[in-house]
């Protein structure tokens, strides 16, 4: 379980809270599925998931940030940096094939995001929360299925 310190910048956090646990569900590493892990926005792969390009297959699980608010700015004198406190919203994505299976796809879906939430509390902090669960189809296809677990993570920065 990794212990997450106060990295230097976000993309660090991101690494060590998000992605890092994420790409450790694997049946091998205790888990019930073996996801494929995809960078950011999972729509943008899934012709290619469906079609098996470059290793990819379903399930799938990607993750991409939101939006962020900036809570508090300040800085001591004119001249120091800023510090701020944040709060990032954020996305998991899983995808499932929508075809194969189809009278099971809840039971999958359901197993994947046991699977997910497991990965996210292998994390010792306290500046993640999950906040919610939508399972969905597109609407241009029934050919996959997805669910999204969205989250915020707080952190401190400094800029400037």
């Amino acid at each position: 379980m990794p212990n997450v310190t106060t990295p230097e910048n976000f993309e660090d956090i991101w690494q060590n809270l998000i992605e890092a646990p994420l790409k450790q569900i694997t049946v091998a590493n205790g888990y019930e599925n073996d996801a494929c892990w995809v960078e950011g926005w999972l729509i943008y792969y899934a012709d290619d998931i469906a079609r098996g390009i470059n290793g990819l297959s379903w399930p799938s699980v990607g993750a991409r940030p939101g939006k962020e608010d900036i809570t508090m700015q300040q800085r001591n004198q004119r001249h120091d940096p800023y510090e701020s406190q944040n709060t990032r919203s954020f996305m998991i994505e899983a995808g499932f094939d929508g075809i194969a299976d189809r009278e099971n796809l809840t039971k999958r879906m359901e197993s994947l995001l046991r699977d997910i939430k497991k990965a996210i509390g292998t994390v010792k902090t306290s500046n993640l929360t999950l906040t919610r669960v939508n399972f969905d189809i597109p609407q241009e296809t029934l050919d996959y299925a997805f669910l999204i677990v969205e989250g915020t993570i707080t952190y401190n920065e400094v800029w400037g």
